[in-house]
């Protein structure tokens, strides 16, 4: 296994790594399972979609728990030549409208079949066997054990590896399709980025059905290196964030991925007592994305773990989306992020936006923003009007999806000191106010399944041709 390289996502299947393996964790207890274990299993539940009869490049949908079934399951439905979509779990406060949602997911792929853990059976055979949905479609429920007790076997890959439903999504559910391909190059450029070696270790509360789980903290340590990597469900991380905490202490975890609202759950929980004797001196790298970052967060996170080793450089501000695979901006690990002091009532589309120089800390017309970094490899970013003119750098400016019910979400392209940007309107780095924007993939193989304007390009794109030298 390499740390960085480009490698197919399935090529770990062929040689995983003993020493390693994924952990699923709660509270209370921890049980592990070595990467070969894994890989066996996979391969078997692909063997046993071959024998099910179940075509090749077929779109199987995956309802599984977090930990290594899940992820044994999402390699097998690709080694068995088919595209994965891991389906929303439900949970306690689950009711008819989760039922329906995965109803609707299934009408979008056009599902045949259902691959199914122990846990869950029950529950999507009440999904698929409801009066309405059955009359029009016929969903065969396949057994993850089951699938694993057949003879292992393969098929050549599908040139799509999954299929993605975008967490920003009202309506009807919208997928992103996501190629071998790109998904081999955004592995690649994110440990880079992390500057992922084989002895880091990952860890994760995050759910694997959402882009930031399922690439950023399953494929990424798994395809890019079969890192170990210990897993906990959302309701653990949010009921017990010590046990978290745990993870990283003295030689564990070294990378991790959360939205802003982990580091404030773990201010809001975490008292400074709880934390003595922990180290966590080793641990390189907390990825934050998916929503606005407030930069007093950022501060209430690195004061609380400061004292225990946690350097303030590790927390580092990121950008992504199912479009572009996953990532596309963040803030070079070990490089504390920077922010902006700006006006609320100059946020207006296509309006010049000046920094509030002067703004006190009482100025309720001011609000901090933190930088999202630069561009990673293999990536531009420009922000494009209507007519596909770049816009000028220091205005804010809006990316949409057209269409109805399609989000958007306000950016704001900051001068700063230093060299300029080759090109007008492109974004030495971003500041986005909401992480619903939409962008395409970097190798052009992420696509939406509507058409979607692009605001992320190949490094050939004649609009962003630098990355710039600061962040």
């Amino acid at each position: 296994m390499t740390g960085t390289g480009p490698e197919h996502p399935l090529d770990w299947l062929d040689r995983p790594r003993t020493s390693a393996g994924v952990e699923l964790f709660d509270a209370e207890s921890a049980e592990r399972t070595p990467y070969p274990e894994i890989a066996a299993r996979a391969l078997g539940m692909a063997g046993g979609l071959v024998v099910g009869r179940v075509r090749a490049r077929t779109v199987v949908p995956l309802l599984c728990s977090t930990g290594p079934e899940l992820i044994a399951g999402f390699y097998g439905i690709q080694a068995a030549g088919c595209v994965v979509s891991v389906l929303a779990p439900p949970t306690r406060m689950s009711g008819d409208a989760h039922r329906e949602r995965i109803r609707e997911v299934l009408d979008v792929l056009d599902a045949e079949v259902l691959v199914v853990d122990a846990s869950h059976e029950r529950y999507a055979r009440e999904v698929v066997g409801e009066p309405g949905f059955a009359a029009h479609r016929s969903v065969r429920l396949l057994k993850t054990d089951e699938l694993a007790a057949a003879d292992p076997a393969r098929r050549g890959p599908a040139e799509l590896a999954l299929v993605q439903f975008t967490s920003g999504s009202s309506g009807r559910p919208r997928g992103v399709r996501v190629s071998h391909d790109a998904l081999a190059a955004n592995t690649a450029a994110i440990r880079v980025w992390e500057r992922a070696t084989d002895d880091d270790a990952w860890c994760s509360w995050l759910p694997m059905h959402h882009d930031m789980g399922l690439i950023g903290c399953m494929v990424v340590p798994v395809s890019g290196g079969n890192n170990d990597l210990a897993v906990c469900t959302p309701e653990t991380f949010v009921r017990h964030p010590l046990a978290y905490l745990r993870r990283f202490d003295r030689g564990g975890a070294s990378i991790t991925a959360t939205p802003a609202f982990g580091l404030q759950r773990i201010v809001d929980r975490i008292r400074p007592g709880q934390l003595d004797g922990m180290d966590f001196s080793g641990w390189r790298a907390v990825i934050v994305g998916a929503e606005r970052i407030d930069p007093v967060l950022v501060r209430s996170f690195t004061g609380l773990l400061a004292g225990h080793g946690l350097a303030p450089g590790s927390l580092t501000p990121a950008y992504g989306l199912a479009e572009s695979t996953l990532a596309v901006t963040g803030v070079p690990i070990d490089r504390q992020p920077s922010s902006v002091r700006i006006r609320r009532r100059e946020l207006a589309v296509g309006a010049p936006v000046r920094t509030a120089a002067g703004g006190g800390t009482h100025d309720a017309d001011a609000i901090d923003v933190i930088s999202c970094g630069r561009p990673l490899t293999g990536l531009d970013v420009c922000l494009v009007d209507d007519a596909a003119g770049p816009y000028r750098q220091g205005t804010s400016v809006r990316s949409r999806s057209p269409g109805p019910r399609s989000p958007t979400a306000t950016w704001t392209t900051l001068p700063r000191p230093g060299p300029p940007s080759r090109a007008a309107g492109c974004a030495p780095a971003m500041w986005p106010s909401s992480s619903a924007a939409k962008c395409m993939s970097s190798a052009g193989s992420a696509t939406a399944s509507r058409s979607t304007p692009a605001i992320c390009s190949p490094r050939t794109s004649s609009c962003c041709s630098a990355a710039p030298a600061w962040t």
